[in-house]
């Protein structure tokens, strides 16, 4: 349930909001993610969710990182939950991804949308990353990604074409990556913001290592 307000409207699909991204470094995996919070009325208009405040969308334990993008609540046994709040419930007892991506089609039986995540992680000295969804009671998982030369993001279009476009092989350490690449987020946000009616990314931005 919305806290501090009479209107409820009814829970739209919001996978193609807010930014997301990870970049594997030499020194282990930075994470990012902004944390603005928005919702659709029920002429699917989008408002920012001012009540909600500034959300968490970039989680960690020892054994993995993991950002979400899209859909920020989950109908579930315990009626609208924050997704939040389920993920750190989650975090505190996985020791794998396929543990928390079980978990949580558990907990998200009941809200057939779309949700998406991307983990972060070690086996046996080398970091990955793997994009996770979890829709409908099924779960899939993409493949492994390696490429250190790349930025991996999901989330609002406009921002992934824009940096579809970049280079990011200079950002080969995790201090680098932490600075530029949040500089990099920061200034696209005050661009969009400047030449759209809303915005669904927003600051701050929020940045986890994981090593």
């Amino acid at each position: 349930m919305m806290i501090g307000t009479s209107y409820m409207p009814e829970r739209k699909d919001m996978n193609d909001m807010s930014l997301v991204a990870m970049k594997i470094c030499d020194d282990g995996i930075v994470a990012f993610a902004d944390s603005k919070a928005s919702r659709k009325d029920n002429n699917d208009t989008l408002f920012e969710d001012i009540d909600r405040g500034k959300i968490k969308k970039v989680f960690k334990n020892e054994h993995f990182i993991v950002v979400t993008s899209g859909n920020n609540e989950i109908i579930g046994d315990k009626g609208i939950q924050r997704i939040e709040d389920i993920m750190v419930e989650i975090m505190k007892s996985s020791t794998t991804i396929d543990e928390f991506l079980n978990e949580f089609q558990l907990k998200s039986k009941d809200d057939n949308r779309e949700f998406n995540f991307m983990f972060g992680y070690k086996e046996d000295g080398d970091c990955f990353i793997q994009r996770g969804r979890v829709q409908d009671k099924s779960i899939h998982k993409l493949k492994k990604e390696t490429n250190k030369t790349l930025l991996f993001f999901q989330g609002e279009k406009r921002y992934c074409d824009m940096l579809s476009q970049m280079n990011f092989h200079k950002y080969n350490t995790v201090q680098k990556a932490k600075k530029g690449i949040k500089q990099l987020m920061n200034y696209m946000i005050h661009l969009f913001n400047h030449y759209n009616e809303y915005n669904s990314v927003g600051l701050p931005i929020n940045v986890e290592i994981f090593q």
